[in-house]
């Protein structure tokens, strides 16, 4: 049986973490879209 870890972390780095993901992911989709636009045969 592993034993449970945890780590305590500041709410500020978790939000500021939660932000960056959300602009990945609204950065990826963008580029998806612009692929698609450059090239319609690759999506």
């Amino acid at each position: 049986h592993e034993a449970e870890t945890s780590i305590r972390v500041s709410v500020d780095k978790v939000d500021a973490l939660i932000n960056l993901v959300g602009e990945l992911v609204i950065t990826q989709a963008m580029l998806k879209q612009v692929s698609h636009a450059l090239d319609p045969a690759q999506a």
